[in-house]
């Protein structure tokens, strides 16, 4: 199994506007590649840090060749998406990880 995560940092003021946009839009749209098994999102809560909050977007996907079609054919149009309503009020970065168990 193979994780594609978004982890992104949001100013605290947008939250309210941004969780649910993020679970009908970003998430929504992801989901509809059909590439992807399940999803999660998670707040991390060990954060001591007053000008954001950071959630941990996942994606779960059975093979590489899932996360780099996806890569290659939707992800730029979704994230931009997410960018451009954003802008100047989040950081993000994504990282693949990979099920050794």
């Amino acid at each position: 199994m193979i994780l594609y995560n978004v982890t992104v940092k949001i100013d605290l003021d947008i939250e309210e506007e941004w969780l649910p946009w993020v679970k009908e839009n970003f998430i929504a749209r992801t989901m509809a590649t059909n590439l992807f098994s399940d999803q999660k999102i998670f707040k991390l809560l060990n954060e001591a840090d007053d000008d954001g909050i950071t959630y941990a977007i996942q994606f779960y996907a059975n093979s590489i060749a899932e996360i780099d079609y996806f890569l290659n054919n939707y992800a730029q149009n979704i994230a931009e998406e997410h960018r451009l309503r954003f802008k100047n009020k989040h950081v993000a970065f994504m990282t693949l990880l990979e099920s050794v168990d």
